[in-house]
């Protein structure tokens, strides 16, 4: 009795039992649509046994797969109870091992829009790297692209194929990759200095050269039009000088900029729905030098951050300092179409308030207006964006970066992108993130 009872449910999901694997196969696995209604993942018969389809590889990094051989990734793990319906009741868990009634599993519907998912896959092109597009007011994403990406649909002749190749298909670049932000990270010092009032818009920096040298190193990258050599803040994050933001970093110091960036989510856990690694500002252990913390204000030094950590703090100076909770999966329906759960939105807390973070949408849409990011800019339409180009290392190019949101006065959509080893943010991820934009703004979504 204790094995047919107590022990029933734990049996009938077991890895090794035969039959656990055999009623997999009979379980009418639920479906996966988009906000729409569009079907992502959807379970066909096949004979006795039901098999999965996904109607959009570029996801696959996002929803996973649902494999007999190789179990589940992605939503389709996280979400495998609801998805089988399994609920681990031993009535139903006696009644299916004993085959009397099939089993059904509840839909899942997703924030993601398909056609801005397609949209945002051909504006990145061939090259490796991940863009994500977000509703800042709510925290939902409506597109998450990572390059290169599996196909789901292939997956038994994929995952042995690509187990170990190089350029990682399997490895989701958006939540898992840690990359040198950039410039795109001045957001964040221009936010952390403002706040701790460090620096105001208007506070100059005399620039002679294309130098600043501390304690014997030499920070290259004014970045400044020929023969201007006085800027202020707006001016410095307009045109992207590395030299003015690491005198920032130094006058701010290192408790004020770790406070900022973890304010900002950078070192703190990110919930999704699926893995997401943590960014950091710096190696543990790290010798916390003035010439680090110069490199570090400027997006360099050893800071590594997430794309979509990247897209949060771009968020929440469209939020007026909130972060939003991001989020994928919006809601849970039974098979008869009845909701059954809401995953609502909410907060990851207020990075800096809402004036400091008006401060920096402003200096955002300079960059746009006059700056580094003019080829973002959308007629009849205020961008506000930062550039980034983020050395790397060992010879190869820099990472391309542009994060950005749309209308500026009234933000809709925000988006980043970065694209492996392509060069200057500014021709090599700014037109890309103006794609994605002019796509969603002419969704009407």
């Amino acid at each position: 009795m204790y094995w047919q009872v107590v022990r029933a449910p734990a049996l009938a999901t077991h890895a090794g039992n035969p039959r656990a694997v055999e009623a997999q196969q009979e379980i009418h696995r639920g479906a996966i649509v988009d906000r729409h209604g569009v079907v992502l993942a959807q379970s066909s018969r096949s004979g006795n046994a039901y098999q999965r389809h996904y109607s959009l590889p570029s996801l696959s990094p996002l929803i996973g797969y649902s494999s007999i051989r190789y179990g589940q990734d992605g939503l389709e793990k996280t979400f495998n109870s609801a998805l089988t319906s399994s609920s681990g009741d031993i009535g139903a868990a006696l009644s299916q091992l004993a085959g009397l009634e099939p089993r059904a599993g509840d839909s899942l519907t997703l924030s993601i829009d398909a056609k801005l998912q397609q949209a945002t896959d051909q504006a990145l092109g061939n090259a490796s790297g991940a863009a994500i597009l977000m509703k800042p007011s709510t925290g939902e994403i409506l597109a998450l692209v990572t390059k290169p990406y599996f196909d789901a649909n292939a997956l038994d002749a994929e995952l042995p194929a690509h187990q170990h190749d190089p350029s990682g298909p399997f490895f989701n670049r958006a939540t898992l990759g840690l990359f040198p932000p950039g410039s795109t990270f001045k957001i964040i010092t221009a936010s952390a200095a403002l706040a701790a009032g460090t620096a105001t818009p208007d506070t100059h920096f005399h620039q002679l050269g294309d130098t600043f040298v501390v304690d014997g190193y030499a920070v290259h990258g004014a970045n400044l039009p020929p023969g201007v050599t006085d800027v202020n803040l707006t001016q410095a994050f307009q045109y992207s000088c590395n030299p003015c933001f690491a005198q920032v970093g130094l006058k701010l110091g290192w408790p004020a900029l770790e406070q900022y960036a973890r304010q900002f989510g950078i070192g703190q856990p990110v919930p999704l729905g699926i893995p997401v690694r943590e960014s950091r500002l710096f190696d543990p252990g790290a010798s916390l030098t003035p010439v680090l913390l110069a490199n570090t204000a400027y997006g360099q030094g050893q800071l590594v951050v997430t794309p979509l950590q990247m897209l949060l703090a771009t968020a929440a100076i469209a939020n007026g300092g909130t972060i939003p909770r991001p989020r994928v999966v919006i809601s849970q329906q039974d098979p008869a179409g009845r909701t059954v759960a809401q995953f609502n939105g909410g907060s990851l807390g207020q990075a800096v308030s809402a004036s400091v973070a008006n401060e920096v949408r402003q200096m955002m849409i300079a960059v746009v207006q006059h700056g580094s990011g003019t080829l973002a800019a959308i007629p009849n339409v205020q961008v506000a964006g930062k550039t980034g180009t983020a050395e790397t290392g060992n010879g190869q190019r820099p990472d391309a970066w542009f994060a950005a949101f749309a209308p500026a006065d009234s933000p809709r959509y925000a988006v980043v992108v970065i694209r492996e080893h392509q060069g200057e943010g500014y021709d090599q991820a700014a037109p890309m993130a103006k794609a994605i934009l002019q796509a969603a703004l002419a969704s009407g979504d």
